[in-house]
């Protein structure tokens, strides 16, 4: 709890002096039956949801009361913020859930805190290397398909945007079908762990109503740890029931009526309130199924011991923008001029090649936005621009 701006713990769930007890909150560990090094991850989430931090406490466990130095270490893994500088931010959005992804020896971590406004789900699971990584790449094999066609492989100068022009609706069908099953399998392989994961007795316990904690839109946050080695795709994450190897699946007659009369944005489809969500046919592909459609996604990095990044940024005179484009893409012109209408600009720098990117990206600016190309050569990530990268 808070009074005048001074934090007080109101329950000790471990017995403490009552002089220390006030502002610091103590709990109970089981130590192992063995000697060496015992390890214990500990997490600060903001509202129950919103991960702040997320500390690996190691500790060496010995049969006899010793001095050693060093006994105890504690290693921030995650740093979102600092729960002060959650609890100041008067426009913090509720979160409906936050998912987690660290890294754990050869294995994968998945931690999940969701609720619906009244319960809360918390699970945890892990997940075997080839088993995440396999399933990601070829999610993202389904992406560069439907962007740019025919590869799997990163973009390479010649090849199209697919949605350069207005698609078809086979086409659209086709490509959302495309991302539903591999998104689907991806989702599934998720949820398939955390049914079988340490800690998931809640999970089990719920039952089917596990699947529904997510399914009205929210904010939901992806926290990958330092060590976490895979970037799920979580926009292309579908959780709605879907028969992923059918021979013949449709798309929604829902999203197909709303696309067209124009009306996608606030569709049934897309607030999770469509006969699909409510009576799945797993043979149908409803667009509202994908996160990146129903949710508000964002996958904020470690801060590590930096400021805590602001949900705010206040001005007077306008807003600073600095960033590049790709000059080389047909849409680069009219990109760069609706970008330009969208607010009243202090200062707007977008470079038009790779020097005058890095020109633009030394002035102080509230917003970088870059319309590229981006990949990885060796083991050196770029973007890529018109001329050199």
């Amino acid at each position: 709890m808070r009074t005048n701006g001074t934090a007080f713990v109101s329950y000790q769930p471990s017995p403490v002096d009552s002089e220390v007890g006030a502002e610091r909150l103590f709990f109970p560990v089981d130590t192992p039956a063995k000697s060496g090094t015992a390890r214990l991850w500990c997490h600060i989430y903001w509202r129950q949801v919103l991960l702040l931090q997320s500390r690996l406490i190691q500790a060496e466990v010995a049969s006899s009361s010793i001095l050693a130095p060093h006994a105890i270490t504690s290693t921030v893994d995650y740093r979102l913020a600092d729960p002060d500088d959650a609890i100041y931010q008067p426009r913090q959005p509720e979160h409906a859930a936050s998912v987690t992804i660290g890294q754990e020896g050869g294995t994968h971590v998945l931690r999940v805190m969701a609720t619906d406004g009244r319960d809360l789900l918390r699970a945890e699971a892990t997940l075997g290397e080839g088993q995440l990584g396999n399933q990601i790449q070829l999610a993202r094999s389904a992406l560069r398909r439907v962007a740019w066609g025919g590869s799997e492989e990163p973009w390479q100068p010649g090849q199209d945007y697919r949605y350069e022009r207005p698609p078809s609706l086979e086409q659209v069908t086709s490509d959302l079908i495309l991302l539903a099953v591999n998104g689907y399998r991806l989702h599934h392989l998720l949820l398939q762990a955390l049914g079988r994961g340490v800690g998931a007795d809640p999970v089990r316990r719920r039952g089917p109503g596990r699947e529904k904690r997510l399914r009205s839109p929210g904010f939901v946050q992806i926290a990958l740890t330092r060590s976490a080695g895979h970037v799920v795709p979580a926009a292309m994450l579908y959780d709605l029931p879907l028969d992923s190897n059918a021979a013949n699946l449709s798309l929604c007659a829902d999203f197909v009526a709303s696309a067209e009369k124009g009306e996608l944005f606030g569709s049934a489809c897309l607030t999770g309130t469509c006969k699909q969500a409510s009576e799945p046919d797993p043979r149908l592909v409803c667009p509202g199924g994908f996160w990146g459609f129903r949710h508000a996604l964002g996958i904020p990095l470690s801060i590590g011991g930096g400021p805590a990044v602001p949900m705010t940024l206040p001005y007077r005179d306008g807003v600073a923008l600095a960033g590049g484009v790709y000059q080389d893409f047909p849409s680069a012109q009219g990109h760069v001029e609706a970008l330009r209408g969208l607010v009243r600009w202090r200062d707007y720098r977008m470079g038009r090649d790779r020097l005058g990117t890095l020109e633009a990206l030394g002035e102080q600016a509230q917003i970088v936005y870059f319309y590229c190309h981006g990949g990885v050569e060796g083991d050196v990530p770029y973007l890529r621009g018109a001329g050199r990268r």
